[in-house]
């Protein structure tokens, strides 16, 4: 039995799945801490260039961080999510099947069967699976599902590709 998916290539789709690829990189490769190694980077360069004393710059260099890093992370997304708009598929329905040959995909723009052996892995989240391989990436949102369950598409995909569970940190745990 085939697992199937259908849903609309709009901007809170492409929005969720800018989210969760930045979310299962590894912690160093994700836009905050790029943007904070940058930013230490920069600051440590002008210290190094200009030989300022640190309590002349220390409130501007932490402002500039509290408000530049947060607000480069937004842009970014953004114009990552202007790039999507600007495809021919933005605003259309595409429908994924998963089978033991591959996953089937009906799209205005790409149509075909892939073997599993394209993607490298896969990341289940609590909202979907996120399918990977070398320059792409397929997100099959749980709520897109037509016929089959959660638990048969995992069980499929596991059998096909190594998969990890990313699970949300809990900032409070051990607080009470």
């Amino acid at each position: 039995m085939a697992i199937l998916y259908s849903w609309r290539y709009d901007a809170s789709y492409y929005a969720t799945v800018i989210d969760r690829y930045y979310q299962q990189l590894p912690f160093v490769l994700q836009l905050p801490t790029q943007f904070t190694l940058l930013w230490l980077i920069g600051i440590g360069t002008y210290f190094a260039m200009t030989h300022a004393a640190l309590r002349d710059f220390a409130g501007w260099a932490l402002a500039i961080g509290a408000i530049g890093i947060p607000a480069l992370v937004v842009l970014t997304k953004r114009a990552i999510l202007l790039k999507y708009r600007l495809r021919l598929s933005f605003g259309t329905e595409a429908s994924y099947s998963l089978a033991d040959a591959g996953v089937s995909i009906q799209a205005k723009s790409v149509h075909g069967t892939y073997p599993w052996s394209e993607y490298s892995r896969a990341v289940r989240f609590s909202d979907g699976m996120l399918l990977l391989r070398n320059g792409a990436m397929r997100w099959l949102p749980d709520s897109a599902l037509q016929r089959g369950t959660v638990e048969e598409a995992v069980a499929l995909v596991r059998s096909h590709l190594p998969m990890r569970f990313w699970v949300r940190p809990n900032l409070a745990r051990g607080f009470s």
